[in-house]
């Protein structure tokens, strides 16, 4: 069994990254709703969009090195 640990701390970061920051942007939202100030909603989707990326992008580049 061959083991990479460059690029698995990459992965760790992207997704712990990503897990931040969709829970923020979520609670940005959430938040911002409930005081009716669109602006800072509208921050918190695109700050919980950023997170879903990073963690596309994090499944794709696993996905894309092949089977063990």
């Amino acid at each position: 069994m061959i083991t990479q640990a460059s690029g698995n701390s990459i992965l760790l970061f992207k997704k712990v990254a990503g897990l931040i920051l969709i829970i923020c942007g979520v609670v940005l939202a959430a938040l911002s709703f409930e005081d009716g100030s669109m602006g800072r909603a509208m921050l918190g989707v695109l700050i919980a969009a950023a997170g879903i990326m990073l963690m596309v992008l994090k499944i794709a580049r696993r996905n894309a090195s092949g089977p063990l």
